[in-house]
């Protein structure tokens, strides 16, 4: 039941979802208020390919269920029309953002909330009581959700890291890596790789290139550029 491979009817009662009229998927919400669940089986074969919305299953913003974009859920379907499949979200299976980049702001009476960069995640994320970080407001931080939304409450987090100010150089970069789940430092693997092939340029790597490094070379890329030229 908690990975969705069966629903519970009345008592002990238990099915295929497919065969009440449940369907298992990932939600994807939008700014606007209302979200799509895209089936898992469609989801996993047009993974590479271009996929058609025809099955994907429409969800008001009262149908959500405190569900968050990116999550995984069971769905009721509602109706089928002409016009597309209308369900309610009944259970949350996993949860897709346990970690959350946004911008650190307080309310009136000075308790920390953070605002989602990812506009399709619909909530703001209140902020725990004594976090370690002196934060400013307006700084980009990365929270941990440390309680998920109720009927009863929004959803808390803790801060985790401070990237800064928008407006300063690198944070930019550093929001798309945390935001895409990017790892930042190498593998083991791609370090082992380094280490084997060592820093000196042997001379079957000069074979059918030109050297030039004995020339002066200047460049405008700063010092933590990527892609020297």
């Amino acid at each position: 039941v908690s990975k969705g491979k069966l629903v519970q009817g009345r008592g002990d009662r238990f099915s295929l979802p497919e065969m009440k009229n449940f369907t298992v998927g990932r939600l994807i919400t939008n700014p606007a208020g209302f979200g799509f669940v895209i089936p898992d089986d469609v989801h996993n074969s047009t993974a590479t390919q271009k996929r058609s919305r025809d099955q994907d299953i429409h969800i008001s913003s009262g149908n959500l269920m405190k569900a968050m974009h990116g999550d995984r859920v069971v769905v009721r379907i509602k109706q089928r029309t002409k016009a597309g499949v209308d369900g309610q979200i009944v259970q949350i299976l996993e949860r897709g953002n346990p970690k959350v980049v946004g911008s650190f702001q307080r309310n009136d009476v000075g308790t920390g909330y953070v605002v989602p960069f990812d506009r399709r995640l619909l909530m703001d994320i209140k902020l725990a009581a004594g976090g370690k970080f002196d934060v400013k407001r307006g700084q980009i931080v990365v929270i941990e959700i440390t309680q998920w939304p109720s009927e009863m409450h929004q959803p808390v987090g803790r801060i985790i890291k401070v990237l800064g100010s928008l407006d300063e150089p690198g944070v930019d970069t550093s929001v798309v890596i945390h935001m895409c789940g990017i790892p930042e430092a190498h593998s083991r693997d791609a370090l082992n790789e380094g280490r084997r092939l060592g820093a000196t340029v042997k001379k079957s790597d000069l074979e059918g290139r030109t050297d030039f490094r004995s020339l002066v070379t200047v460049t405008i890329d700063g010092a933590d550029a990527k892609d020297f030229d």
